[in-house]
């Protein structure tokens, strides 16, 4: 088994704390490592503004399994 895992840090090491109306928190080139990792990947954990954000390059398919972590499970009922 390989596990990967993927953050946005600060300069400092710190774990970002992005919104929707400010999506700087990465740069371009991470955000196609982001999407060439969803795309090679079978199995994506990631929190719910990480979703949120990603939401367009990860489309549901057969295989894939898609896991979001949030304390609102019910605004993401509907993304099967």
């Amino acid at each position: 088994m390989h596990i990967t895992l993927v953050m946005v840090l600060s300069v400092n090491g710190k774990s970002t704390k992005n919104t929707l109306e400010d999506q700087s928190w990465a740069s371009e080139e991470d955000q196609v490592h982001l999407q060439k990792l969803i795309s090679e990947n079978n199995l994506i954990v990631m929190g719910g503004n990480t979703y949120r954000l990603a939401k367009s390059h990860i489309k549901p398919s057969e295989g894939k399994l898609r896991i979001v972590v949030t304390h609102n499970p019910e605004e993401f009922k509907d993304d099967v």
